[in-house]
């Protein structure tokens, strides 16, 4: 909650280090990257509560460095503080 709450500050009131803050008309499209579907998907964190099972699951997560991202991510980030700054057209065309 944090870190949404420090994204959400910093777009709505803007971050000291820049000098001009951009406009919607400026934005540009969202780059959509280019995934080849022939290939077998990365193991994810299902393959890791299916393997470990759900305590072996919340101690590994509990043990990560790194910001984890969910499935509900988007959809919390689009609800909350973000949703007056992020566009659901580049949500859904990245998603």
């Amino acid at each position: 909650m944090q870190i949404l709450s420090f994204l959400g500050d910093v777009i709505v009131n803007g971050s000291p280090g820049v000098i001009k803050p951009l406009k919607s008309a400026e934005l540009v499209e969202a780059i959509i990257p280019e995934i080849d579907y022939t290939k077998p998907r990365p193991a994810g964190s299902r393959d890791l509560f299916m393997k470990l099972g759900a305590d072996g699951l919340s101690k590994w997560i509990l043990e990560q460095k790194k910001l984890l991202i969910t499935d509900t991510t988007m959809r919390d980030a689009h609800q909350s503080l973000l949703a007056t700054r992020v566009r659901s057209y580049d949500i859904l065309k990245i998603a």
